[in-house]
């Protein structure tokens, strides 16, 4: 018995032991968030120099990768969290979301770190803006593979949530190694400026005597204080360490790790200057100063001073009390010069006998984030309608509705100069939801039109959907709902609500005690004449149908047979069963994967044998952030889209978790490595036009040939596929977008507001700014690529000042440098000079800044048609004239006229 209380009590001394170290480090970092990026494995853990908690990023964001840095860039020194990183290959915005404690609130320091260490092998640092909500917090800027690069700003959110993103701009894949939130008192950095946010530039500690970045445990709120020690910052005083600790902090918390130095002059100098140069000259800064007495001064000696900033008087006598904390500050932004420079001067008084000293100081940027995020109520809503429907989109990431450029696809949204953004639409239509309505829809209290057809939505419809009370348009078909429709939402059809939904006898109309009577068995009210109509008409049509049946009964019975054995449906798209392969049998086409051909964001693209013949078979990576909802676009629009000029779907495989297309196989692989520098194999000139016409081809059957129209919105070279005969068909359509044929809130005719989506260096400048997508989005992309079939240059080139080929294009025309515009494989070929200039005028006519400016498909492919006649048809004698042009004659007037408008379809 004796034996095992002891027993017991050294349990418990263990347990001790090893828990209370835990809750004494949780309750220290009370309110802090540490996320270490792209960390392999979900488990926590404490950091050996810093202390501190960091937890995976896995919770806080949906998008990504997980990648380590190059082995090289792996010193022995380095932090553990920069080992790896976050990378957000695919979308334009990606995000995190923090969950600040809201006792510990309102005021926090949110700090986003960077080191690149090559982890792509690419050896390009890459640039990207970073938000904070709906604005922009800055951009990252990152000097090369080694640097470690900080933002660090002090907020107040103006909802429960913070989203911090990341926003591609097409200069390289954003990525982020560290995210860290703490809290800090909300009397502290107070200032006047507009708005309550503010930006480090830099927290100084003068002549630190450890040479070392100090931060949490010596600094409460973790600032992390970068260390001035060079010659430049003596001579310095210093309290000695058994003095150190007992430094008296005031609210700003500086450690006394931080106050124990500081800078100073030699005595009997009376002044003391620091200079701050290139800084940004459209920008004010804000100085908070901290000031420590270190030495013990005698009863006839003193040290005061003032403080001058660009000649004027910042701060009135300044006397540091002995291994106390003072801090000045000022409420209103300094201004720099017109050179970018701030002069701070420290000047002793008369009756000083020491000279001045400064022991740290912040340096920050007043930052005004302006625009509204959107209501809280309403990301609640939405937020909580994703998870309870597990929707993986890449677009629903951060602010549903702000910035509105970002909006989540499927939403529209209000916007008030007064009020934050309101969700106004939702459309999920073909979403994949399943199971029954969540009670969160309701809670969108602003929803005009709600679209939740083609998806397998079940039980009882409920209630809570009259109660939106700016509900206009309801769309339930295509569910088995069951269950009569509620009382007060078919009181509201009758006040205007447009409610689609199936004619099933299990969702009849329910009755009150004085309507039952009547036996109404009507689904969703009317105009009854229109009824009238079409029920007299359907059943005379069904009538005659029926007649004509029986008379081909035996006849149709067999062939009924075959359709059901050999065909089925797929997003209301009938199609063969021979189109439909078991993964099991895709395993056999490719030989188990043995080929690969490519890989894209989809996932890798493998070669097949399916009858005898090449096949190409995209399979979707479980890693996809794309997944579903672009297969499903791709294999819809494939189904019912049919040209020379667009790839041909054989098939696709759908099971389960096993999803996959297969395409014809395209011999000759892409355009864009046909033009790269890699291959020593020249395109000929006519080849590039035959290649460029295909192309437009197949882009004008997608805008006019269609009905509705759709837009491909991911036009680009390597999406530019070649056959054996170096016949050109357009590829991957699972961005592509069907414009409606109803008249729905956001579409007209000639353009459908939706959420962006492509390829940076292809991106419309005009779509990617209002969100406006029609076909001449495509037009801009598709002249792009005609620039790369001219100058055989990527639509990217990050190492150049003109890095984009318009860019490049725009200054070669600009200088007359026409030669230097051609590929200069093709010098020397037996071609006609002047259709290289005439496709020069079609892409700059293509890439018009303004959408009304660039001509249509038809008259693309019309003008690069005659470019080939004529080039086959060469003229003697016109090389030598034609290469002399300057850029003004190259480019024709005639290519932006009135004429090349967006023409009536």
């Amino acid at each position: 018995m004796v034996l095992s209380k002891h027993f017991l009590v050294a349990i418990l001394l263990i347990c001790a032991l090893v828990i209370f170290p835990v809750l004494v480090q949780a309750h220290l970092q009370k309110g802090f968030i540490s996320v270490d990026c792209g960390v392999s494995d979900l488990s926590s853990y404490t950091d050996e120099i810093s202390g501190l908690f960091y937890v995976s990023d896995t919770n806080f964001t949906e998008a990504g990768e997980n990648r380590v840095i190059s082995p090289s860039y792996e010193a022995q020194n380095i932090e553990r969290q920069f080992r790896n990183v976050r990378s957000f290959p695919q979308g334009n915005r990606s995000c995190y979301t923090l969950n600040p404690s809201k006792e510990e609130g309102p005021k926090y320091l949110i700090r986003a770190r960077f080191m690149y260490g090559n982890y792509d092998d690419k050896e390009a640092v890459p640039s990207f803006d970073l938000y904070l909500g709906a604005d922009l917090w800055d951009t990252v800027e990152i000097e090369n593979a080694t640097t470690i690069t900080t933002k660090e700003i002090i907020h107040i959110p103006s909802l429960d949530q913070v989203h911090v993103c990341l926003v591609n701009k097409g200069q390289g894949t954003p990525f982020i190694s560290v995210l860290e939130l703490r809290p800090v008192d909300s009397h502290i950095y107070v200032h006047d400026e507009t708005g309550s946010s503010i930006l480090l530039y830099e927290h100084s500690d003068f002549s630190s005597a450890t040479g070392q970045v100090m931060r949490y445990h010596d600094d409460e709120f973790d600032r992390l204080w970068s260390p001035l020690v060079d010659d430049v910052w003596k001579p310095f005083l210093s309290t000695s360490l058994s003095n150190e600790q007992n430094i008296e902090i005031n609210d700003y918390q500086i450690p006394s790790t931080v106050m124990s130095t500081a800078y100073t002059q030699n005595r009997g100098t009376s002044s003391l200057n620091l200079r701050r140069e290139n800084l940004n000259s459209n920008s004010s800064y804000l100085f908070y100063m901290y000031f420590a007495e270190l030495e013990i001064l005698q009863k006839n000696e003193s040290r005061e001073f003032k403080i001058y900033i660009n000649g004027d008087l910042w701060s009135e006598t300044c006397a540091p009390s002995y291994l106390k904390t003072t801090t000045l500050s000022s409420r209103k932004a300094i201004k720099t010069d017109n050179e970018g420079t701030i002069d701070i001067w420290f000047n002793s008084t008369n009756t000083s006998t020491r000279p001045p000293l400064i022991n740290a100081w912040d340096m920050y940027v007043p930052k005004e984030l302006f625009r509204q995020e959107t209501n809280q109520k309403d990301v609640e809503a939405i937020s909580n309608i994703k998870s309870a429907y597990e929707l993986k989109r890449i677009s629903w990431q951060g602010d549903p509705c702000a910035p509105k450029a970002y909006m989540w696809d499927g939403l529209d949204c209000s916007y008030n100069a007064n009020d934050p953004p309101r969700i106004v639409s939702l459309n999920l239509s073909s979403g994949g939801l399943k199971g029954e309505l969540v009670p969160s829809i309701g809670n969108l209290e602003m929803l005009e039109h709600l679209d939740l057809s083609n998806n397998n939505l079940n039980g009882t419809i409920p209630e809570f959907l009259a109660q939106l009370s700016s509900l206009k348009i309801l769309k339930l078909q295509g569910n088995n709902f069951t269950g009569p429709i509620p009382d007060a939402l078919s009181e509201r059809t009758k006040k205007g609500l447009s409610l689609s939904i199936d004619t099933n006898p299990s969702t009849t109309t329910s009755c009150s005690s004085e309507s039952c009577g009547k036996k109404k068995h009507f689904v969703v009210p009317v105009v009854a004449s229109l009824a009238g109509v079409l029920f007299v008409f359907l059943t005379t049509v069904v009538v005659l149908w029926s007649l004509k049946r029986r008379r081909q009964q035996k006849a149709s019975d067999s062939k009924a047979d075959v359709v059901n054995e050999e065909s089925n449906e797929v997003d209301g798209i009938f199609v063969t069963k021979k189109q439909q392969f078991t993964y099991s049998e895709i395993q056999i086409i490719t030989n188990n994967f043995e080929r690969v051909l490519g890989e894209g964001g989809f996932g890798k693209v493998y070669h097949g044998y399916l009858d005898g013949k090449n096949v190409a078979v995209k399979m979707l990576s479980a890693l996809s952030v794309q997944g579903h909802r672009q297969f499903h676009a791709e294999l819809k629009l494939l189904l019912r889209v049919h040209h020379k000029n667009l790839t041909t779907l054989v098939g696709y495989c759908n099971d389960e978790s096993n999803i996959g297309l297969i395409y014809e196989y395209m011999a000759m692989g892409n355009l864009r490595s046909h033009l790269s520098g890699s291959n020593q194999n020249i395109l000929a000139w006519e080849d590039r036009l035959r290649i460029a016409i295909d192309a437009a081809q197949g882009l004008e059957y997608l805008h006019n040939g269609c009905k509705p129209p759709i837009v491909h919105r991911d036009v680009k070279s390597t999406n530019i596929l070649l056959n054996e005969k170096f016949q050109a068909k357009l590829g991957d359509f699972g961005l592509s977008k069907i414009f409606p044929l109803e008249s729905v809130t956001g579409t007209t005719d000639n353009g459908i507001s939706t959420s962006i989506a492509g390829t940076p260096g292809y991106l419309d400048p005009e779509y990617y700014v209002s969100n406006w997508l029609n076909e001449k989005s495509d037009v801009y992309s598709f002249g792009v690529v005609l620039l790369e079939i001219v100058t055989a240059r990527p639509a990217l080139v990050k190492t150049e000042g003109n890095n984009h080929i318009i860019q490049w294009v725009t200054s070669m025309l600009a200088k007359g440098d026409v030669r230097s515009i051609l590929d200069p494989k093709l010098e020397g070929g037996n071609f006609d000079i002047n259709t290289v200039w005439k496709v020069i005028e079609i892409a700059m006519a293509c890439v018009s800044t303004s959408s009304t400016k660039r001509p249509n498909m038809s008259l693309v492919a019309m003008e690069l048609k005659e470019c080939l006649t004529t080039n086959l048809t060469p003229k003697v004698g016109h090389e030598d004239a034609e290469i002399s042009k300057d850029s003004d004659e190259m480019i024709s007037q005639n290519m932006i006229s009135q004429d090349m408008s967006p023409q009536a379809r």
